[in-house]
């Protein structure tokens, strides 16, 4: 019995790729990005929270093998306020929480980490950052505030949740000049202070210090 249901999750695995190939190959008749992430949003609200991660890892590997058209597929599906807006942020927040489970590390950055240009975070106090993002649970993030990629460290540096900023600050890769910047953010928290505040190695730091005074 447990053979049979591994041949039938390959099975079906294999199917998930079938179709993203279909994707693809529609999107790159349209030669539309609009058209591309609604492609994409149909395909994954089709499958499910539960498949979609399937689909967009296979996207992403054949992406890195420059396949023809993928590279360019994979462009359009970082645009996630596009893509949220049509799948909502429940299913995304879904999709999200699958990809963590299935250890599926690159699509859950790939989905997690906005473009530099967009601003990244809200609460009641703060100004908005990235509506578009409300949908990353906080596991998520804090997963992410643990990597050693200084790009994925950056584009969390407006974060506002204390938990997270503490996983930033805990991080060896984190760098002065980076909590600097966590600590010049206006408008920000107060619990975001008192998290560099009460850190003893980086509220030792003279600048650091400074940029918590003003």
């Amino acid at each position: 019995m447990e053979r049979f249901l591994r041949l039938l999750r390959v099975l079906l695995v294999r199917k998930v790729y079938q179709r993203a190939d279909r994707v693809v190959a529609e999107a790159r008749r349209r030669h539309s990005h609009a058209m591309s992430v609604y492609l994409l949003a149909q395909e994954m609200l089709a499958l499910g929270a539960d498949l979609s991660p399937y689909l967009l890892r296979h996207i992403f590997h054949e992406a890195a093998r420059r396949r023809p058209g993928y590279g360019e597929f994979l462009r359009h599906t970082g645009d996630v306020r596009a893509l949220a807006a049509h799948t909502g942020n429940d299913f995304m927040s879904a999709v999200l929480s699958r990809c963590k489970r299935l250890q599926m590390d690159e699509v859950t950055e790939l989905l997690a980490s906005p473009p530099p240009h967009r601003k990244i975070y809200q609460s009641e106090e703060i100004e908005s950052r990235n509506p578009a993002q409300d949908y990353v649970p906080l596991g998520v993030r804090k997963s992410l505030a643990r990597k050693q990629d200084p790009g994925t460290l950056e584009r969390l540096l407006r974060e506002q949740d204390p938990q997270v900023v503490k996983n930033l600050l805990a991080n060896p890769r984190t760098t002065e000049e980076m909590v600097i910047k966590i600590a010049s953010l206006r408008p920000t928290g107060e619990e975001v202070l008192e998290e560099i505040f009460i850190n003893e190695k980086w509220s030792s730091r003279h600048r650091v210090r400074k940029a918590l005074v003003f």
